[in-house]
């Protein structure tokens, strides 16, 4: 009974890491990244954690796209032309949003996805224990009655 007690106590535990993402104010400590995304995985035969698609940072690299504080002196233009500038320039603040809210939508992914394999690591954990403490516990317990049993003559 305490064995099926604590074994729900790990699962509910475990389920609850399993949950965990930026939104719901769990930050993974740098401690946490290091034992359970790199050390314990390679200790327990685990693949690796899934591979990251890092996306290079366009408005850092590019100057064209980076925003301009002082505006550089051109030459007058045409009404035609000051409508096309301003189109473009709000086609390209509305693709530098886009372009942040994807790297938003992606670090909030790779957050959840770095917990629940946390949670997959502590699930094997928890296996390996669990498995362990009932091996022994069964040899413990049915050793005495093997020799009990061996040593009564026929």
């Amino acid at each position: 009974m305490i064995f099926v007690t604590f074994s729900i106590i790990v699962t509910v535990f475990v389920i609850n890491v399993h949950h965990r993402s930026s939104a719901t104010y769990h930050p993974m400590a740098p401690w946490v990244k290091s034992l359970f995304l790199q050390r314990l995985p390679k200790l327990l035969c685990m693949r690796g954690h899934t591979d990251r698609y890092h996306y290079p940072d366009i408005e850092l690299r590019s100057p064209e796209l980076k925003p301009q504080g002082r505006r550089q002196q051109r030459a007058p233009l045409g009404k035609e032309d000051d409508a096309w500038l301003a189109m473009l320039e709000k086609a390209t603040n509305s693709v530098r949003y886009i372009s942040r809210h994807i790297k938003k939508e992606h670090f909030i992914r790779e957050v959840v996805q770095d917990w629940k394999f946390v949670a997959q690591v502590l699930d094997r954990i928890f296996l390996w224990a669990f498995l362990t403490v009932s091996i022994v516990g069964t040899i413990l317990i049915f050793t005495p009655a093997l020799q009990m049993y061996l040593s009564t003559p026929p």
